[in-house]
């Protein structure tokens, strides 16, 4: 058995984050649970989310739904197709609107909770340059894993929808100092730092910190610019914010970064 679904296998009974593509090339999140399946986003190929899904061992036919966090390409890309070859049925909020062909939508609304198989989910307002951008809390029952990501500002309903749960995977898009020095045109700067753009490392550690004082275990940064961001920067911010709060990476918390292109190991709060 391939290592990663040797890893895989030890966590699929318990609710689980695995990151198939992260950042601005595509976005795929795994939420896994029992027997049930569900992608957040597919802002790559179907070629490669289908790649993403065998590496793991699934076939996108036991996939039971695809939830849509907002309507840019690399959160996008491939959610029609996924839902005309494999009959995926998507969800996604009525303003987000995907101009899509979709063999099957169901609609939510930011605030009000669905279930899903084994997986109760959350939805809640973020901040970005979105027609209705979201992210999601998810539970068992027993456990709950928290996801947020592009957006420019953590706002108050993500604040308490997150402040609490097990596991969370948050954004950490930017390196402020290399975001302002490097080759991007003021407009996409002043765009990326505003709070409809997107959360920094510091930004990350600040409310990564916060999310430790309220139970968090386990964190996972995702959405890391190729540009403006190394993973080794991202983690290092966290951390070191992290121990000026009297907090230890290994014993308060674990910590990971989501990456680029191949799956994350499992993000579980058990």
């Amino acid at each position: 058995m391939p290592a990663k679904q040797a890893i895989r296998a030890v966590y699929m009974k318990q609710l689980s984050l695995t990151s198939l593509y992260s950042g601005s090339t595509g976005n795929c999140l795994l939420i896994e649970c029992a027997s049930t399946k569900i992608l957040v986003d597919c802002g790559v190929t179907m070629k490669k989310a289908v790649a993403g899904l065998s590496s793991l061992g699934i076939s996108p036919n036991e996939v039971s739904a695809l939830l849509v966090t907002h309507e840019h390409s690399d959160h996008i890309h491939g959610v029609g197709y996924l839902a005309k070859y494999f009959g995926v049925p998507v969800y996604s909020t009525p303003k987000t609107g995907l101009s899509v062909s979709l063999a099957s939508q169901t609609l939510f609304e930011p605030g009000k909770a669905f279930e899903i198989g084994d997986i109760q989910i959350a939805p809640f307002s973020t901040s970005h340059d979105a027609k209705d951008p979201v992210g999601f809390t998810f539970t068992d029952g027993v456990h709950s894993i928290g996801l947020i990501a592009d957006t420019g500002a953590v706002t108050k309903e993500a604040y308490e929808a997150l402040c609490g749960v097990d596991a969370a995977y948050v954004e950490a898009n930017h390196d402020i100092a290399m975001l302002n020095s490097g080759p991007y045109p003021y407009h996409l700067k002043k765009r990326i730092l505003s709070p409809g753009g997107h959360l920094s490392n510091d930004d990350a550690a600040y409310f990564i910190a916060e999310l430790i004082r309220n139970g968090l275990t386990r964190a996972m940064l995702g959405h890391l610019s190729l540009e403006n961001n190394t993973p080794m920067a991202a983690f290092d911010t966290v951390e070191a914010y992290a121990a000026e709060q009297g907090m230890k990476r290994r014993i308060d918390y674990i910590l990971g970064v989501a990456p680029h292109y191949e799956p994350s190991s499992p993000l579980s709060p058990a």
